[in-house]
């Protein structure tokens, strides 16, 4: 079945009840995935085999029957389960790593402006992060790494995107969060070591600043790897000495 007899389909059965988002339409074995939205909210639509369907969670009464092929239709919540099965059909909506590569964090703290950065960052040589939020900000918009994370996905999804992305826990102070973040799947973690930085140090002298340094039990090691070494960054240059 064809994309445009998949939407026809759809149309013939709900007339203008849904808006259907057209770049998110992706299909597997014959079976469709799309956003829709009804006057309040958005939906995943389910186009296919019964066998497909069965997985989705949805509040539907019941699913729709199509065509002679027993083709079902299923409006679906998006929610972190149906978004684990999409992921796991396309690959693409999973994050990962950035390495050496141009980059450039979104930190969308609503959450619904993924397609429009995608937008933006299109024709550019630039590594998008999607989902990039610190403990903070998370705290003061009540969310968490799982829905800053399925939020990005479902704005990847609704955009069609097919390209690499990041996802960065950003500015992160305790072990729990990292952990929390790592299991999530994040690909990128921004630590924030400021609560161990003294404050102070700009009112000490010189010699107060090396005996300091000199009680620093990995300054051996410290040395070894940057001292008298020369780091170039762009037009740049930083030297230890």
């Amino acid at each position: 079945m064809s994309k445009k007899l998949t939407l026809q389909l759809f149309t013939d059965v709900y007339f203008n009840k849904y808006k259907v988002y057209y770049n998110s339409i992706k299909s597997e074995k014959d079976n469709y995935f799309f956003l829709v939205k009804d006057n309040q909210k958005k939906y995943l639509a389910v186009v296919g085999k019964p066998e497909a369907l069965k997985k989705f969670e949805s509040n539907a009464p019941e699913e729709k029957k199509i065509d002679e092929k027993e083709l079902l239709i299923k409006i679906c919540y998006l929610n972190y389960h149906n978004l684990n099965l999409l992921r796991e059909i396309f690959p693409h909506l999973n994050p990962s790593f950035c390495g050496l590569r141009t980059s450039f964090g979104t930190g969308d703290r609503l959450g619904i402006a993924t397609p429009a950065h995608l937008q933006a960052f299109a024709g550019k040589d630039i590594f998008p992060v999607l989902a990039q939020q610190s403990v903070r900000e998370m705290e003061r918009t009540e969310r968490n790494w799982q829905r800053v994370l399925d939020d990005a996905i479902w704005g990847c999804f609704e955009a069609g995107y097919l390209g690499p992305f990041g996802a960065d826990a950003d500015h992160v102070k305790e072990i729990a969060d990292l952990k929390e973040a790592v299991d999530c799947g994040y690909s990128m973690f921004t630590l924030d070591p400021s609560d161990h930085i003294r404050k102070d140090l700009s009112k000490l002298n010189k010699r107060e600043i090396n005996n300091l340094y000199g009680q620093i039990s990995e300054r051996k090691n410290l040395e070894r790897l940057y001292l008298n070494k020369t780091y170039n960054f762009a037009r740049q240059r930083l030297i230890f000495d």
